[in-house]
């Protein structure tokens, strides 16, 4: 299992963290294929930044024409998802993008391509909090009425939480919602990476 988790996708990477990413694909940038799953976007009235995350894969080397959009208003296969090198899911409202993982049965696909190693999890702030086990870290930032859901339940690909765009003031923050949940949640900053095979965790700052 190979994931690859960040607050602001590679908008601030050093050459060394990107490296790491490709290390981690293990592929060549123009043979990869991305699956780009922009569906936490959809209540932003600023969408800039899903563009800007395009271009930001091409700049890796990645061909325009190998980065796919797919939207988890349908149904998610296995069988989708195994055309594809790289899963990148954007950020935007977690919760909204909890029920549609569900819903489009993305959740169970994730979960096959990436126990079967075909290739990287990408996630970029709330595409990072839905890997955990709990999504319970976004209750202070997203709005929960944009979805309906019954619990808030990650994917469980990783066995911390990470709260993304961490700053000092999210500190108190961290230490309110830990009382809240089991698992560990751990800060993670603009400009750094988490590493992951689903049981170690490695952060890259």
């Amino acid at each position: 299992m190979r994931l690859f988790l960040t607050s602001d996708s590679f908008r601030n990477l050093n050459t060394e963290t990107k490296n790491k990413f490709w290390k981690l694909v293990n592929k060549k940038p123009k043979e990869t294929r991305v699956a780009f799953i922009p569906t936490a976007s959809f209540f932003k009235q600023n969408k800039s930044y899903v563009e800007q995350d395009h271009q930001l894969l091409c700049d890796l080397g990645i061909s325009i024409q190998n980065i796919i959009d797919i939207e988890l208003d349908n149904h998610i296969t296995y069988n989708t998802l195994k055309l594809f090198d790289v899963v990148f899911v954007e950020g935007g409202n977690t919760f909204y993008l909890l029920q549609k993982t569900r819903e489009s049965g993305f959740d169970k696909a994730i979960a096959k391509y990436l126990q079967k190693d075909l290739g990287v999890y990408v996630g970029v702030s709330a595409g990072t909090i839905i890997a955990g086990p709990d999504i319970v870290i976004a209750k202070p930032y997203d709005d929960e009425s944009k979805a309906k859901i019954k619990n808030t339940k990650g994917l469980e690909l990783t066995p911390s939480i990470f709260l993304p765009h961490f700053q000092k003031r999210d500190k108190n923050i961290i230490e309110k919602y830990q009382t809240k949940t089991t698992c560990q949640i751990k800060p993670l900053r603009d400009g750094e990476a988490v590493i992951s095979d689903g049981t170690h965790e490695k952060l890259i700052s």
